[in-house]
């Protein structure tokens, strides 16, 4: 009787070990992901920032596609560390200039344009729920890089090489801001994974001003 026992213990220890060993081996397997996702990002930017007092008249579209390609690494249940591209929805400005006071526009129509890109780094805190669900949230760096185009302009502020376009203006600005966000992931799928989630951070434009951006998105990610 009493060798059964310690058969029976060694067996169930064996059998423990040997979970033990293939959750490592699955945790080893899981450890890195990758995805891509997309949605609707919204620069607070108004008509009232593009006006140096000489507009009659102007509408500003703050909102427009953005998306983003991601990579993280899983240390654990509860930490990831991401990294990813970001290329935030463009906004655009148009409006009609009176040219009655000194400005940087000539008189007549007057368009404007925002472009801005980055690369952020974040650690991630998730709580898992089950073997489908996980939420999190999530705070790090972003390295950004804006560009202001506006056209057309009395002295171009950047050389372009068309000489049809001497008359535009285009602005470049570089910063690091903080990045944060919330999100859920919800198993599709084996290794595949629905991700929504919601960002946000600031970004400059013509080196003056610092203006936030909202990115909610929808995208899928694959845990290899």
């Amino acid at each position: 009787m009493q060798r059964h026992k310690q058969l029976a213990t060694a067996a169930g220890l064996a059998a423990l070990l040997a979970c033990g060993a293939a959750q490592a081996a699955e945790t080893r397997q899981h450890a890195w992901y990758a995805g891509i996702s997309a949605g609707i990002s919204t620069l607070d930017i108004t008509s009232a920032d593009w006006d140096d007092g000489s507009l009659t008249s102007g509408q500003a579209e703050e909102s427009g596609v953005a998306y983003k390609v991601f990579t993280g690494y899983r240390f654990n249940n509860y930490l990831d560390l991401e990294l990813a591209y970001i290329r935030l929805g463009d906004s655009s400005f148009r409006g009609v200039a009176s040219g009655r006071v000194p400005s940087v526009w000539e008189p007549g129509n007057v368009t404007g344009d925002t472009e801005a890109q980055g690369i952020s780094t974040e650690a991630v805190a998730a709580w898992t729920f089950g073997q489908r669900l996980k939420v999190y949230a999530k705070g790090g760096l972003f390295f950004w890089d804006s560009t202001v185009i506006y056209e057309p302009t009395i002295a171009a502020t950047s050389v372009v090489d068309d000489p049809d376009q001497s008359n535009r203006s285009a602005v470049h600005d570089d910063g690091v801001s903080f990045i944060y966000g919330l999100g859920a992931d919800w198993r599709l799928y084996k290794n595949w994974w629905l991700r929504g989630e919601w960002q946000q951070t600031t970004l400059g434009l013509v080196k003056t001003d610092e203006y936030t951006d909202s990115f909610p998105s929808l995208g899928v990610l694959f845990n290899f």
